[in-house]
């Protein structure tokens, strides 16, 4: 929801009558459905709190593309260094924007624990 107002310290005080005055006008927020294709190794909850457009307010092409990067590197942070993600937005009914994100994790690269045996004690 965007809020915007037209008080002014210099114009909207009426100090004869001792009122404010100002208007308030609201505008509300494109409603956003947002699907995650294959999000077989992050949860929902995950997901959603690294969208990028909840904290801007817009949900436009720059915007969806931020998230999306996001969710790559959320993946990556997880191991899945080779994870792509991609995205499709458009309108349905309502004038509802639908949004949604194809997530390719790809494998996932682990460090295991490793033990290296010498049979000369002076090598490295």
């Amino acid at each position: 929801m965007g809020v915007r107002h037209n008080f002014d310290k210099f114009y909207s005080v009426d100090h004869d009558r001792q009122k404010i005055n100002i208007t308030i006008f609201i505008k509300e927020r494109r409603k956003v459905t947002v699907n995650f294709v294959d999000r077989s190794h992050a949860s929902e909850k995950e997901l959603k709190e690294v969208l990028t457009f909840n904290d801007s307010g817009t949900y436009d092409e720059v915007e969806i593309r931020r998230s999306a990067q996001a969710i790559q590197h959320l993946y990556q942070t997880k191991g899945y260094f080779n994870a792509v993600v991609y995205s499709k937005s458009y309108m349905i009914k309502d004038d509802r924007l639908k949004v949604e994100f194809y997530i390719q994790p790809g494998d996932q690269c682990r460090v295991g624990y490793k033990q290296f045996k010498c049979k000369n004690k002076h090598s490295n």
